[in-house]
């Protein structure tokens, strides 16, 4: 087999190539997609389809509304998709490949911090999940673009998400509808560049773009007003306009060309699809951290699943013939109630009547004619009735269910469902199905690729220091895995990311319950062992975001308190309240008594197990002092067991000392009498200490190492 990592793309060929892509792929789009997008965007813009009836002459004074159902119900979805993806503080979930290995769990929580911090401080997440739902909502399909942004001189290192509209993409029609960008044999992305930031790209130290004179850059910014694009800013000029000269702000259209030639994928810009101005180069090169993937930096998602189409049909295209007969009914109704309301006169023709103020038809007017009983009539209307309104109800009932929505009509319509609480739940199921489904085709197909893509930035491009240090104290990792420093080794390690959208998102208090359920079924089942095991710090963040609450943190025991010994005396001052309020019952009494028993034992564990750290701590300073050669080791192996060194050195505030010592008397307390041993081994007990520490074993020099 011939070798292919030396095979190179010139630049005839690439330019050749680069032509050939986007002359057949923007044919086939102008034709095939374009008229489809345009549609859809004004319809959510609440405009009539182009060329419709009521832009005509003959429509010139009747109603033009346009019911704004399909905005309506896009408002909707996007409230449900901000409330699914954005109720917790944790905005993605990363667990470990192999999650016996303690590095690869703090690799995990390592990564979650770091993606949790670049999505709420340096990407605007929010506005971008949004305008990218919006995106799918609209037109079907949604793409971005994923790279890593960085600039010394602004001092800016980090991971870049950028929207792109989908009239600048270009892809092969024939690509496979499953992951069309990464089978595509091409992709072509439109970007609009200004001319001054064209002209520094040659200073660029890794691969510089060809430097580019004015005469060739006006060739670039001459490309025609995309109608996509001015539908999207109806009522404005277009923000792309083209000049006849050429200045620091012109804009100017670059093409950036990924192509698959010899089985090798490359990357390279042109100016429009005519000059070249960089040396073609590989993915991999381009993009370190796609090495080995066989993915573009580019994610295509859609809004809706339609088997063997590579674009899909948006919503506004489902609902659009009940959206046209809603605008239909409710403009014929308006129609005919000005009718009844404001009348239709005849008038006999060369009569001398006074036609303009009969059209003013002002109150308390005068209108002058001949003869009162030939001359004018009036045109008698009957009023519209109500099946005009029941048409419109059930026209809207068969939006909701098309779109997914679920409006007042809806339940106004079925007057026996809405009389319950039930018969709500009954009509908002459905659309609350719908709306799941959408949110997960969205997250599936373009948000989780995104976020994994941004997840192989960091990575393998993050060396903000301070961004490290955050996400490990966030992470706990030193408390919880004993680790105090976070390596390019466990940056690398293979973790799994998901987004924390689930089943239930679109209604929030009926996910709560079905959590809540889940949590007591797990109780009846495993009982208080099996709820033992399961992270209560999480099951308080999930149910505070469910109603409201971000983060639950402030609510959190600080860590360094004793939660138990705190509860167990607020228990006993409940109990004794509740003896001093009434005859207190011999079982009560009994557990009081148990209570403070339970206290005592809990105070004299602490006690015992502090007495055995400063026993031990005497005997390693005894140890230390005869050989000073240990200190370092034992210096270390402290660390690793989790000591913090006190705040000032040398004074621990768990260790007091005796006040005084006088007549057998410590902290006010009196020494027990110790009596004689008489053992022959053991050196007779002197009559008066000399020291707290008197009797105490510790070690001798000879038995010291070393």
């Amino acid at each position: 087999m011939q070798d292919q990592s030396n095979a190179t793309l010139d630049e005839e060929e690439a330019i050749r190539l680069a032509k050939a892509a986007f002359s057949t792929s923007d044919s086939w789009f102008n034709v095939s997609v374009r008229n489809t997008m345009e549609r859809d965007i004004r319809q959510v813009q609440s405009q009539h389809p182009s060329g419709s009836k009521y832009d005509s002459d003959h429509y010139k004074g009747r109603s033009k509304l346009f019911r704004p159902k399909t905005r309506a119900t896009l408002r909707q979805a996007e409230a449900v998709c901000a409330q699914a993806f954005f109720s917790t503080a944790d905005v993605v979930h990363v667990v470990a490949e192999d999650d016996t290995s303690k590095i690869d769990q703090a690799s995990a929580e390592v990564m979650k911090q770091l993606m949790n911090y670049r999505l709420q401080k340096s990407i605007p997440w929010f506005r971008i999940l949004v305008g990218a739902f919006q995106e799918a909502y609209t037109v079907g399909v949604v793409a971005s673009l994923q790279t890593w942004e960085y600039d010394e001189t602004n001092s800016i290192d980090r991971p870049k998400v950028q929207l792109l509209p989908p009239e600048n993409v270009r892809i092969d029609p024939a690509a496979d509808w499953t992951d069309p960008v990464n089978s595509s044999p091409y992709v072509i992305l439109l970007l609009p560049m200004y001319a001054y930031q064209i002209k520094e790209m040659a200073d660029k130290p890794k691969n510089p773009w060809k430097k580019i004179d004015d005469s060739k850059m006006l060739s670039g910014s001459t490309r025609v007003s995309d109608s996509i694009r001015l539908q999207r800013e109806h009522g404005r000029t277009d923000s792309k306009e083209q000049t006849n000269e050429i200045g620091a702000y012109t804009i100017v259209w670059v093409h950036m060309n990924f192509v698959r030639h010899k089985g090798r994928d490359y990357v390279f810009y042109t100016l429009g699809d005519q000059e070249l101005l960089n040396t073609p180069s590989l993915v991999e090169h381009e993009f370190p951290h796609l090495a080995g993937t066989g993915q573009r930096p580019i994610v295509f998602g859609v809004g809706t699943i339609e088997a063997h189409k590579v674009y899909p049909t948006s919503h506004p295209s489902m609902s659009r013939q009940v959206q046209a007969e809603i605008n239909e009914v409710a403009n014929l109704r308006i129609d005919n109630v000005r009718f009844a309301l404001n009348k239709r006169y005849w008038v006999k023709r060369n009569r001398n009547v006074d036609i303009r103020s009969l059209v003013r038809n002002a109150p308390s007017s005068v209108t002058l004619m001949d003869d009162i009983t030939t001359d004018a009539r009036v045109v008698e209307t009957n009023d519209v009735t109500g099946s005009a309104y029941q048409e419109q109800d059930r026209l809207n009932m068969d939006f909701d269910d098309i779109a997914g929505g679920f409006s007042g009509s809806s339940v106004a319509t079925n007057r026996k469902l809405n009389e319950t609480v039930g018969g709500m739940q009954m009509l908002s199921s459905s659309a609350s199905q719908i709306g799941e489904y959408d949110l997960k085709v969205f997250t599936e197909t373009w948000v989780e690729p995104v976020l994994r893509q941004v997840m192989l930035m960091e990575q393998a491009y993050e060396t903000d220091e301070t961004v490290l240090m955050l996400a490990g104290e966030r992470g706990k990792l030193f408390r919880r895995f004993g680790l105090n420093e976070i390596t390019d080794e466990m940056l690398r390690k293979e973790c799994t990311l998901n987004v924390n959208v689930g089943t239930g998102s679109t209604n929030t208090f009926n996910q709560l319950e079905k959590l809540v359920y889940a949590f007591s079924q797990v109780n009846q089942l495993l009982g208080e062992q099996g709820m033992s095991r399961l992270r209560s710090d999480e099951i308080v963040k999930e149910i505070l975001g469910k109603v409201g609450y971000k983060d639950g943190g402030r609510f959190y025991v600080e860590e360094g308190e004793d939660p138990k010994y705190d509860e167990l005396i607020a228990t006993i001052q409940t109990l004794q309240q509740q003896l001093n309020e009434k005859k207190p019952p011999e079982l009560l009494a009994a557990e009081i008594e148990a209570l403070k028993a339970k206290t005592m034992l809990t105070k004299a564990d602490a006690v015992n197990t502090g007495v055995q750290s400063v026993f031990s701590a005497v005997q390693a300073g005894a140890a230390i002092t005869q050989n000073p050669l240990i200190a370092p080791v034992s210096d270390q192996v402290m660390v690793a067991a989790g000591y913090q060194t006190p705040n000032p050195a040398g004074v621990d505030p768990n260790i007091q000392a005796p006040t005084t010592l006088a007549d057998g008397v410590i902290n006010g307390e009196t020494l027990p009498e110790v009596r004689q041993n008489t053992s022959p081994t053991f050196p007779p007990v002197p009559s008066d200490p000399v020291s707290p520490l008197q009797g105490i074993e510790t070690g001798d020099v000879n038995d010291a190492p070393g």
